[in-house]
């Protein structure tokens, strides 16, 4: 997925990729935000992690 996106995507997604393992639960207010603008990356991304959480 990396490879589709801008420059300035990508290097937010590699700086805050630990936010998509945690728990939305265990996230502060401003780690919730953060991942959502990693989710807005890709419809792509925000299923797989949705399909994650669903499992937690």
């Amino acid at each position: 997925m990396q490879q589709v996106l801008s420059f300035r995507a990508k290097a937010i997604l590699k700086s805050h990729h630990c936010l998509l393992n945690l728990p939305v639960g265990s996230l502060s207010e401003k780690s919730k935000a953060q991942l959502n603008i990693l989710l807005a990356f890709s419809p792509l991304l925000r299923s797989v992690w949705e399909w994650k959480e669903a499992f937690s």
